[in-house]
């Protein structure tokens, strides 16, 4: 049960906003490219482009880029590995991001020539958060296509959806989270009991 706290406290104190950013420093990832923020604000959504400029010579036969969408309702999609494309020593890739999205985690796999398993960077975890133009955090809505007046995701256009309506947004994320939380400590004690 402590546990279960514990994970609740981590999922309720995300900071809406803030972007991460891994350190680059022992890779052969020299440099990123990649916007500050999301516009994921059209009924389509947006599309997020990368180039990373890797060191030559490596054996790098390919780089899978794992993101990871998160949305304004709290639910977090699964991770999905997209192949970068090579042209030199530059990959580059881009991945479609959903309308309501809040921000967009991930990570790479290098996969080398010389080697049975990729190199995952960072070593756990995702290293990267770019948040949207509009999103919400399970706490507050923020972002340059907020429009506080209206209450909306300003180029959205043609949903009614009220997007502020706190009350049942984080409802939806705390259920969710609650769900999530519930279904892995139900997990740990059937394998436990295996």
């Amino acid at each position: 049960m402590a546990m279960l706290l514990m994970s609740l406290a981590v999922v309720s104190a995300e900071q809406g906003g803030v972007n991460e950013e891994a350190d680059l420093q022992g890779t052969i990832i020299l440099d990123l490219d990649y916007p500050t923020s999301v516009n994921a604000t059209d009924e389509d959504g947006g599309v997020m482009r990368l180039i990373a400029e890797l060191e030559p010579d490596q054996n790098l036969t390919s780089i899978s880029w794992v993101t990871q969408i998160c949305v304004n309702s709290g639910v977090c999609y699964p991770p999905v590995y997209n192949m970068m494309v090579q042209d030199n020593s530059t990959w580059s890739g881009e991945v479609p991001v959903d309308h309501d999205a809040s921000y967009l985690n991930w990570r790479f796999d290098l996969q080398f020539e010389d080697r049975d398993e990729a190199q995952r960077v960072p070593e756990t975890g995702f290293g990267w958060k770019v948040w949207s133009t509009c999103w919400f955090d399970g706490d507050q809505w923020g972002g340059i296509d907020y429009d506080m007046s209206s209450q909306t995701c300003s180029s959205v256009g043609s949903t009614d959806a009220d997007l502020n309506d706190s009350e049942s947004s984080f409802s939806l994320s705390f259920t969710g989270a609650l769900f999530t939380l519930i279904c892995m400590a139900m997990g740990a004690v059937w394998f436990e009991r295996q």
